[in-house]
């Protein structure tokens, strides 16, 4: 139709343009087409078929159903439809619409459908590729069955999905561990949120997502790299990095699968977990569950409220919500396993301190060795409220405020200046003791022989009553009360293991110990009782016989 040079055209006209119409004329006996020009319509027949290369008509219901191979302007909608054409119905085609490829419909007004039964429902809507759907007004779909279903949405992928208003959905399917394709479809359902990824999920109103596997479900939540999450409850809550999981108001995660439970928690570091308000994690596996609590290092957790707590394996205590005088406020933990906890360093809310003391009950509880003027060869070495409470001259150390001291070594004396001789803790005077315990583990214990026949031992202990004689030594301190006891040259004979004997050769006895040797003598006693009990049965049953017989 036409042509640039007029060298081989002719005066004949073939396209008139009037206001109501139309007109062509098309000579189809000329074996070509000027050179440039747009032939309509049939050649000579010689080369050609009588087929349709541009037909507009449809049926009489304006539909084509099956599909055809056709290039088809569609009046009753302004609309224009290329390749595989499918028009089941008219208001299958939007006004002023365009669809192209195999059996696109481009049903919304002002919209286009190109590709693989692509389908663009809302007005201005487009939808390219393979299944691609654009379904509400101003949507856009492009890639391999990708869903652009919200107002205002964008979809780009392979099954990308953009369902929320004003979302934004660009990614592909899901991978698992082993980098197989899922079902998981990268998608964006809450209102104007955003999704950019493979498999991941934006379901918060607001809500972003970037990377792999992750799912933003709280309003306005973000969440960034492999596998994390944001859970419904997470308002403008955070998870970033691998696994790691925001479940509540202002919570954030970051690391290697933390969890952040608590209101305005914070978790970082390696399964790591915050569920404390306002709580926080670092470290490797630490938790805080305290209000306004903070856990680092190794398995430590932070349980009271405002706790600060660093180190490894520490002892877990105190309130999680109330503040509580006797809880802690800072710990140092050195255990070793989650069986065996314990603090190198303690304080108190109450301004406690405690060295190897969980609950320390002064401002300062050491549990150990305390060295203290490191390096001064005598002087004060503590003092309290200004006077000395400790002095050290070199050799020994002196205790005492006021004027009252104790001298001691390894060895404690009370009650005297003199030494302890082989004792440990040597009282002249009476002793006073709520309780008492000894060490007895048998752990402890090597060569051990039981009793025999002890009864007969026992009864060679005599026991007295008896006064001490006090006014010959006085330095001893004597009880004035009458006494009960024992005397100690007579028990060593039998049992010399409850007697010792000092450095002035004086002797004395463990009652304590003589417990034991009773505790047997009553048990040797019982068998006797038991064995007369027995003999007294068999000599009644004899006794009955014999009656009952005569």
């Amino acid at each position: 139709m036409g042509g640039f040079g007029t060298g081989k055209s002719v005066s004949q006209k073939y396209l008139y343009v009037d206001a109501d119409s139309i007109r062509a004329y098309i000579d189809d006996t000329s074996g070509k087409a000027a050179k440039g020009g747009f032939a309509v319509g049939g050649f000579n027949m010689s080369k050609s078929t009588s087929g349709h290369f541009f037909d507009v008509a449809t049926d009489a219901n304006g539909i084509i159903n099956p599909s055809e191979n056709r290039v088809v302007w569609y009046p009753l909608k302004n609309a224009l439809l290329t390749g595989r054409v499918l028009v089941e119905r008219p208001d299958s085609v939007g006004e002023n619409s365009f669809a192209t490829g195999y059996e696109s419909k481009a049903i919304g007004d002002w919209s286009q459908a190109l590709g693989y039964k692509a389908v663009a429902r809302g007005d201005y809507s487009t939808a390219i590729g393979k299944n691609a759907i654009a379904g509400k007004t101003n949507s856009f779909a492009l890639g391999d069955s990708p869903k652009a279903t919200g107002k205002d949405s964008y979809a780009f992928g392979a099954g990308a999905i953009a369902s929320g208003n004003g979302s934004y959905a660009l990614g592909s399917f899901g991978r698992d561990r082993d980098g197989n394709l899922t079902s998981i479809r990268t998608t964006a359902s809450g209102d104007y949120s955003f999704v950019i990824g493979l498999g991941s999920v934006s379901s918060g109103l607001g809500a972003f997502t970037f990377g792999a596997g992750d799912t933003a479900s709280g309003w306005f939540s973000t969440v960034t790299g492999l596998w994390n999450k944001v859970e419904p409850l997470g308002l403008c809550a955070m998870a970033n990095g691998f696994g790691t999981k925001a479940g509540n108001f202002f919570a954030s995660a970051f690391g290697d699968h933390t969890y952040a439970s608590g209101h305005t928690s914070f978790a970082t570091g390696f399964t790591t977990t915050a569920s404390g308000q306002l709580s926080s994690t670092f470290g490797d596996q630490t938790n805080a569950t305290g209000y306004a609590s903070t856990a680092f290092g190794y398995h430590t957790t932070a349980q009271a409220a405002g706790l600060f707590v660093t180190g490894t394996y520490n002892i877990i205590s105190g309130d999680p919500v109330n503040w509580v005088n006797g809880d802690p406020m800072f710990i140092i933990g050195n255990g070793l396993s989650a069986t065996a906890r314990s603090n190198a360093f303690t304080v108190l809310k109450n301004g406690n301190i405690g060295i190897g003391i969980p609950n320390p009950g002064y401002k300062l509880d050491v549990n150990g060795l305390v060295n203290l003027n490191r390096g001064i060869t005598s002087g004060v070495a503590l003092r309290v409220n200004g006077s000395e409470a400790l002095w050290y001259d070199g050799s020994v150390y002196s205790w005492g405020y006021g004027g009252a001291y104790n001298v001691f070594a390894d060895k404690v004396a009370v009650g005297t200046t003199g030494s302890p001789g082989s004792y440990s803790l040597y009282v002249v005077g009476s002793a006073y003791s709520t309780g008492g315990w000894s060490g007895s583990d048998i752990r402890w214990k090597k060569d051990l022989e039981p009793f025999r026949n002890i009864l007969s031992d026992v009864t060679q202990l005599q026991g007295f009553r008896y006064n001490w004689r006090d006014d010959e030594y006085p330095e001893m301190k004597f009880d004035k009360d009458r006494q009960i006891g024992l005397i100690a040259q007579e028990v060593e004979k039998v049992f010399p293991e409850l007697v010792r004997t000092d450095d002035n050769g004086y002797k004395a006895v463990s009652y304590e110990k003589l417990t034991v040797v009773l505790l047997e003598g009553i048990k040797e006693q019982q068998k006797q009782i038991e064995s007369l009990q027995n003999q007294i049965g068999e000599l009644k049953t004899i006794m009955n016989t014999y009656i009952h017989d005569n």
